[in-house]
């Protein structure tokens, strides 16, 4: 989840255990606050590899 405005922010991930995995999931919430800084997204799934092969062009942006 990315909670934004203004120029500030604030990051949280879900822990994994699988550090790659949460180090994707920072950098995908990075990816959102690049691309449209000042707002918040929430990317949530219940199954997390789903948010990987998501349809939403902005969760596509996101994870580029």
């Amino acid at each position: 989840m990315l909670v934004g405005h203004h120029d500030r922010a604030i990051a949280t991930i879900n822990p994994s255990g699988v550090r790659g995995r949460e180090r994707f999931s920072v950098a995908h919430e990075l990816g959102h606050w690049h691309l449209h800084r000042g707002s918040s997204s929430h990317c949530r799934a219940d199954d997390p590899s789903a948010n990987l092969s998501s349809d939403r062009a902005h969760e596509k942006e996101a994870d580029s």
